[in-house]
């Protein structure tokens, strides 16, 4: 390969990677609801870390991610594994919440898990 194909695949990496890292917590959050309408919760649940990961602060990507790791892995096997990650998500939703209703509502969805996990031990 020569150098000009070489820079131009080194650069064509750096702008695809620079890209993925300019996407608004929003982006990742509509893809991944895309994917769960189709019904592929696994890729869901691979673009929401990814979010999670360039965006830890956003509540939309917490509440979402913490109820589609209690669906998918409820789903594959109910185990205390899953309401463990999603109460995990919905605290840290309560915690970065922009509002009260917000973080009502991130409290209500973690009391929720943690009231099925007592119960179905």
């Amino acid at each position: 390969m020569n150098a000009s194909k070489a820079l131009g695949l080194m650069g064509l990496t750096f702008l695809l990677f620079s890209c993925e890292m300019d996407v608004p917590a929003g982006g990742y959050a509509e893809r991944a609801e895309a994917f769960i309408r189709s019904g592929d919760r696994a890729e869901a649940l691979e673009v929401l870390r990814k979010g999670i990961y360039r965006h830890p602060d956003s509540y939309e990507l917490n509440m979402l991610l913490g109820r589609t790791v209690l669906a998918y892995y409820t789903d594959l096997t109910p185990h205390a594994r899953s309401r463990y990650l999603a109460r995990y998500y919905f605290r840290r939703a309560q915690a970065v919440a922009p509002d009260m209703r917000s973080a009502d509502l991130a409290l209500a969805e973690y009391e929720r898990v943690r009231e099925k996990q007592g119960t179905a031990r």
